[in-house]
């Protein structure tokens, strides 16, 4: 029975009970019909509104997944559309990362482990991850299971869903849950979540593809931004750059050999820009510019006291290295103390400092490179025969310049417009006369000389052409061998380098450092030569 003053709510609507009416009922009762049929209207009215609201949020859903680019504003945006479609206080992606999962956050708009996730029923997720089906927990109360779990007590859940998708790397779940109180997921809310998986698996498919897809781009225009020394047309040089495309991704140490300039340290950072480790460092040794008593603190490290002016611990080139590149210039020159020592390394992946006894574990891709005939040296003892098996996994040759003449207009027109922009030159040109004189020379120099020729040439020409009379300005320049006339005197390329690298010590002055600097060579090289032609 209805007491003054009572209210009843039905269908949205409430309805107070007046006893001063003599009869309420009948009084009315038109007016009540009428009021029902009303509402009984604007309660379909509002169903009917509410379906269409899912129908569009479910197609949002697959418009999201069709043009889905970015993993954390993919999932940022499924989120929210999923606890608008399923009237959830809370809902997450998660994907299957190696042992475990990771899963979006929506407070914070990035993945984070499952198990920082708070908001999430670890229980839940454990238990959809079981099988293929999926989980529905209607009320956590009415299973032995989900009562009084931790993790569904603490976020006051009242009814959760969770369906895993996929397999291998396309394996994930989507998960939703209400809060109390609120009316349970039914059978239906569990249909529409596994509808849902398929363009939610192919939309994680297709961004790890298009990931793959920039990574390789990325990784193709980093090698070939970085081997401006390595251009050329001569199938040499294309076998070169074919070769070092292949072993760019790889982790196998590579050894390349060539004569000095002909752009060995190019050709590592070419390696090193196309490898996964392209983000890590790239740090050069060059041994030959290393005393003997040094060379071992600067590949390893040493410890403070380990000799004397060592007042600090200081990290190694192997530790500076560490996640990324060493490249070992000139390796030949390393003593065969040390050379034992590296070889422990490279083996074991693990370095000790001078002065110290930890070790400590690196990972590290070696390069190494060298101007000298390893194998004569390793015959003569100068170089361990093990060590050399251990870098020459793969041999990358290069090319000296002499060995393809019509490389070099190419690379003199390329050196003229990179001069010209860095000295404020820029529409600098080289005429055709010029690079026929510069083909006729033999370049011992290689390509480094070469740059150096050009790089004065752009300085001190008056003009936007660089001319014959610019690149070599002194004398007429040296004959290349292959132009010489029949019948002519043939001098044996070792005659003519040690003619040139006289030349450049007159034309110093005598003064080694600027020699080295004209013939574009290392300084140490250049010593090299002097004492191999005695011309000490």
């Amino acid at each position: 029975l209805l007491n003054d003053g009572d209210v009843v709510s039905f269908a949205g609507h409430e309805f107070t009970y007046d006893a001063s009416e003599r009869d309420p009922v009948r009084l009315k009762g038109t007016e009540y019909r009428s009021f029902t049929r009303q509402m009984l209207a604007e309660d379909l009215g509002r169903t009917r509104t509410r379906r269409l609201e899912r129908f569009g949020e479910f197609v949002a859903i697959c418009e999201l997944c069709a043009g889905a680019k970015n993993p954390d504003e993919f999932a940022r945006r499924l989120c929210e559309l999923l606890a608008m479609l399923f009237e959830a206080d809370f809902a997450t992606l998660l994907l299957a990362g190696g042992k475990d999962w990771t899963a979006f956050d929506p407070a914070k708009g990035l993945f984070v482990s499952r198990a920082s996730l708070d908001r999430l029923s670890d229980t839940v997720v454990s238990e959809a991850a079981k099988g293929e089906d999926g989980v529905l927990v209607a009320d956590p109360s009415s299973e032995d299971r989900f009562r009084n779990r931790a993790s569904l007590v603490s976020n006051k859940v009242a009814t959760a869903m969770a369906v895993p998708f996929g397999r291998d790397r396309e394996h994930g779940m989507l998960y939703v849950h209400r809060m109390e109180p609120a009316a349970p997921f039914s059978e239906d809310d569990m249909k529409l979540l596994f509808a849902l998986t398929l363009p939610v698996a192919g939309a994680i498919s297709n961004m790890r593809l298009l990931n793959a897809l920039a990574e390789e781009k990325r990784r193709f225009e980093n090698l070939t931004g970085a081997r401006s020394g390595l251009l050329g047309e001569h199938p040499s040089m294309k076998r070169v750059r074919e070769l070092i495309a292949r072993l760019a991704p790889l982790e196998s140490t590579v050894l390349i050999t060539g004569e000095t300039g002909t752009g060995k340290e190019l050709a590592a950072r070419a390696l090193h820009a196309g490898s996964p480790r392209a983000d890590a460092p790239f740090v050069v040794v060059n041994c030959a510019a290393i005393s003997e008593t040094l060379v071992e603190s600067e590949l390893f490290g040493h410890e403070k006291a380990a000799f004397t002016g060592a007042e600090s611990a200081r990290r190694g080139a192997f530790e500076s290295a560490d996640g990324g590149t060493l490249f070992l210039d000139e390796i030949g020159e390393l003593p065969l103390q040390i050379q034992a020592k590296l070889l422990r390394v490279l083996e074991n992946g693990e370095v000790k400092r001078v002065g110290g006894d930890e070790t400590r574990k690196v990972d590290v891709r070696v390069i190494a490179a060298t101007n000298r005939n390893l194998n004569e040296m390793a015959e003569k003892g100068e170089f361990r025969k093990d060590l050399l098996f251990r870098i020459n996994v793969v041999n990358v040759e290069l090319p000296p310049l002499r060995e393809r003449p019509s490389d070099i207009p190419l690379l003199a027109r390329h050196f003229v417009r990179e001069m010209g922009r860095r000295l404020g030159r820029r529409g600098m040109k080289i005429s055709r006369e010029a690079e026929q004189r510069l083909k006729s020379y033999s370049w011992p120099g290689n390509v480094r000389e070469l740059r150096n020729v050009i790089e004065r040439a752009v300085i001190l020409c008056e003009t936007n052409v660089v001319g014959p009379a610019d690149v070599f300005p002194r004398a007429a320049a040296p004959a290349y061998p292959g132009t010489a006339e029949s019948g002519a005197e043939f001098p044996p390329l070792v005659e003519l380098e040690k003619r040139h690298i006289l030349k450049a010590l007159e034309v110093s002055g005598g003064n080694k450092k600027r020699a080295a600097e004209l013939l574009g060579i290392d300084r140490s090289t250049l010593y090299a030569k002097l004492k191999s032609y005695g011309l000490q």
